[in-house]
Order: C-alpha cells, then structure tokens, then sequence
C-alpha cells in the first residue's frame, strides 16, 4: 500500500513526532520537531485520543471520544465469478493483527 501510494505522489513518514497542524490556505502545514511538510491531504495512522493533540481539531475534541478500537469484524459476500475468477482474485493475502479504528 505505501508503495501504490508513493507513486501517486504521496510522502509517507514513520516514527515522526507532530507538534502542530495548521490549515495554511488551501494547504495544510504539518510541524514535526526536525521539519515542516506542507500538503494539500494529510492522512495520520494514530490512535483517537491522539487527535486532541492537534489545535486543529480542537472544534470536534468532544467528539473524538467516539473513535475507540475494535476486533476485526469480517463481512462475507458472494461475487460472481468471471473467465478470469472474482475480482479479488490476483490481490496478495493480507492479513493484520491491529485494532481496526472506527468511529462510533
């Protein structure tokens, strides 16, 4: 996934310490403590309570107590199957065993 993304023109950052998120215009301004990154979309892969540490959310800080951790919840659907098999057919197996994040 951060391969397909990369590609698409997306900067992925790991192990990276925010310390403020500003919306800058049409941009938005994503300090961390060795750098400044701007962009027009910003994806962050931390857990809920996390969030309050961004002023920028500060308006919805008494929803984000609604965003809490989850099993994996599996949906089984029958597709239909083509010449070449199902649409999933070719897709790598994947699997995790991280909390799904959802909001609630």
């Amino acid at each position: 996934m951060v391969e397909d993304a990369k590609q698409n023109g997306c900067v992925c950052k790991t192990d990276s310490f925010v310390t403020d998120v500003k919306k800058q215009g049409q941009c938005f301004e994503v300090k961390t403590s060795t750098h400044v990154y701007r962009g027009d979309k910003v994806i962050f892969a931390i857990k809920g309570g996390q969030l309050k540490q961004f002023n920028l959310l500060k308006p919805i800080h008494t929803h984000i107590d609604c965003i809490h951790n989850a099993e994996l919840l599996r949906i089984y659907a029958k597709y239909p199957l083509r010449k070449s098999g199902a649409w999933f057919n070719k897709l790598r197996r994947m699997t995790t065993n991280s909390f799904l994040r959802q909001s609630g």
